[in-house]
């Protein structure tokens, strides 16, 4: 999810289509990559409480761009949704996500998530 796109969003029709994410490459740091197979950038469902959070994201967004002027990090036809206040990618590691413990083997987003209980969908209801 941290690399939904502004412009991967459809509020009207109520869903989100998924194509970029955000990877850590060896030596080089954050990338914003396309998905590796078409079933992840399936069509999926936007619940209106979900339309609602990425609204006033959008509006808070729009808030940091202002106060950080020419420090805005993000190039207009990125439109990252979660972003540091500056503009600039986030990975899941730097993010507030508990560590689980580690393998060779890099986990998705989601089975991290999955592992700690987290409900499951786009924006489940705590």
């Amino acid at each position: 999810m941290l690399g939904l796109r502004w412009q991967d969003i459809d509020f009207e029709a109520g869903h989100f289509t998924p194509v970029k994410q955000v990877q850590r490459v060896k030596g080089v740091g954050l990338v914003l990559k396309v998905l590796k197979t078409e079933p992840s950038q399936a069509v999926l469902p936007l619940p209106e409480f979900c339309a609602r959070v990425l609204e006033e994201r959008r509006e808070l967004q729009e808030l940091e761009r202002k106060i950080a002027g020419e420090r805005w990090a993000q190039a207009p036809d990125r439109g990252l949704v979660f972003c540091s206040e500056h503009g600039g990618m986030i990975g899941l590691w730097a993010s507030p996500v508990p560590s689980i413990g580690s393998s060779s083997r890099p986990e998705s987003a989601g089975s991290r998530f999955a592992s700690l209980g987290t409900p499951a969908g786009p924006c489940s209801p705590s």
